[in-house]
């Protein structure tokens, strides 16, 4: 009888505890890594319905910044606040949590990720969720939309866009993070 495996257990590697590259919000290769502790599992674990609840929102026609209003008027406190040395967690909790609510028929859209971060972000000064357009080359095709996160005047929602390239969407709703 042949033994399962070819190699002595000793001599694989554990992968639990090295980091892996994750795909960021546009299916590119983060700069960042995205740990796969417990912790992060579970955060993104616990922002699964958070992206049901945003995409059933945006499905149903809701607008954005209403849907914000419903989850947050609900209870202010409904999620904790999160400081900015922690964006690089959330971000990777956010994707991971998009791409298991996407297994339950949510989409896996730019929007709906950033509505989640932005819950997330939900009554910190000088953030915003964008929403903008940039037309197509040649006019010829529809312009392309993007929705994204920014803290500080800082793209924070999705790397793979770089600050030059973010110049090039025209923001149509710049809606604030922070109650009025």
């Amino acid at each position: 009888m042949r033994p399962l495996h070819s190699q002595p257990l000793s001599s694989v590697p554990d992968r639990r505890s090295a980091p892996v590259e994750a795909p960021d919000f546009a299916g590119s290769v983060a700069s960042t890594r995205c740990p796969k502790t417990a912790a992060a599992v579970w955060l993104a674990v616990r922002l699964v319905p958070l992206h049901m609840q945003m995409w059933r929102h945006l499905n149903a026609g809701v607008d954005p910044s209403a849907a914000l209003s419903r989850i947050h008027g609900k209870d202010p406190g409904l999620h904790p606040r999160y400081e900015p040395h922690q964006l690089d967690e959330l971000r990777c909790a956010v994707h991971r949590a998009a791409r298991l609510a996407a297994l339950f028929g949510a989409r896996n859209s730019c929007l709906t990720r950033s509505l989640v971060l932005s819950s997330l972000l939900y009554g910190r000064p000088n953030a915003f969720l964008n929403i903008g357009f940039r037309p197509a080359p040649g006019g010829a095709a529809p312009p392309t939309g993007h929705a994204w996160v920014t803290l500080d005047a800082q793209n924070v929602s999705d790397m793979s866009i770089a600050q030059t390239e973010q110049q090039d969407f025209t923001v149509a709703r710049r809606i604030p993070l922070a109650p009025t």
